[in-house]
Parts: C-alpha cells; sequence; structure tokens
C-alpha cells in the first residue's frame, strides 16, 4: 500500500501502518490476537519448535535458536500471542499445567535457552527454586565446597575458583549462594 493510503477502520483518517490499519488499531489486534496468522504459523506447534532448536549440546541441554524473552527464557507465537517454549513443550508431552504450577528447567539453563524436555519438570509458582546437586558439583568433595566457600568471602573471583575446581562459573555461585550443597 502506498503512503497516503488510511486505516481500513471506519471513521479512523490516520495513515496506514500495516495489513490495512494505523499504528494504533494494528497493535491493538495484534496485542489481542485478532490478526490472520501469516508465515510459518499455520504449520503444527511442534514443527516449528523442532525448527528453532540447536543439536543436544555437551550438557544435554537443546537450545532454542528463536526469539527469547527479556529474562531469556525460549518464546514462539501461538495464537498471535508470546508463549514460553518450555511451557508449550510441557503441554504437547505431558498435558496441561495446574494453575498453582510453572515449568522449571532441572539443568537451570532455561534463561539460556535450554528447552530440552527431559530438562523439564513442574514445580510451584510460588516456591523458590532449590537446585539439586549436579555432576558437576558432585565431583568436588565438602572440603571443596567449604574452601570455596571461605575464598569467596575474601573476595577470590567465581571464575578463578571455577578453573581451580573445574567446574562451571554457575556451580560456585551455587554453592555460595546455597542453592547447592546446602546439608554443609
Amino acid at each position: 500500500m502506498n503512503s497516503l493510503t488510511i486505516c481500513s477502520i471506519k471513521d479512523c483518517k490516520e495513515l496506514h501502518y500495516a495489513r490495512g490499519y494505523c499504528h494504533k488499531h494494528y497493535m491493538g489486534k495484534r496485542r489481542r490476537g485478532e490478526l490472520e496468522t501469516v508465515g510459518n504459523s499455520k504449520k503444527p506447534l511442534i514443527d516449528r519448535i523442532k525448527h528453532k532448536c540447536a543439536p543436544v549440546n555437551e550438557n544435554g541441554c537443546v537450545l532454542w535458536t528463536g526469539n527469547r524473552n527479556r529474562g531469556g527464557l525460549a518464546i514462539i507465537k501461538v495464537e498471535g500471542r508470546g508463549k514460553l517454549v518450555a511451557e508449550a513443550l510441557w503441554e504437547i508431552n505431558k498435558g496441561e499445567i495446574p494453575e498453582n504450577m510453572t515449568v522449571r528447567h532441572i539443568c537451570d539453563r532455561g534463561h539460556e535457552g535450554c528447552v530440552s524436555p527431559h530438562h523439564l519438570y513442574l514445580g510451584h509458582k510460588k516456591q523458590k527454586k532449590i537446585k539439586e546437586p549436579s555432576d558437576g558439583n558432585k565431583k568436588l568433595t565438602e572440603d571443596q565446597v567449604l574452601e570455596i566457600r571461605e575464598r569467596r568471602e575474601d573476595f577470590e573471583t567465581r571464575e578463578k575458583l571455577a578453573e581451580e575446581f573445574d567446574v562451571d562459573v554457575s556451580t560456585i555461585t551455587d554453592i555460595t549462594k546455597r542453592r547447592t550443597w546446602r546439608h554443609i
């Protein structure tokens, strides 16, 4: 359409923005999911999800190559609205998510785009996540964990400790914040 076309809504005199509507009407219809679907959204949801997944990495994570929200979680458009891919996969594989529950990641890499169905579980929305020690934590001893905590109190960097103990930086953070190894 040319730039002199006006909005197709009756009595609206604003200039065309997209799909026959001015900016205000287009954005309103888009937010409410009232626009017709275009492009690949007519494909089955599982096919659209598979198309945006990278191969399994060394952590067993399947990373999302599509859009993410501000928190880094994978999102996909479903019926005109953004939906978390983890929730979509849970509903496809396991069924409806109860109202007071949310989909969580055992790998704690959801914010990095992990969408592996094997890493998903249901947790209460209000419950703070408590992580179980992963394989990376199991190679540490209790003495090493106590040493890490002491050295972090002395402001030693997480990166240096992670390299020295041959673990991921996130493991050092989890130990110092007592998300893991809480029993000592």
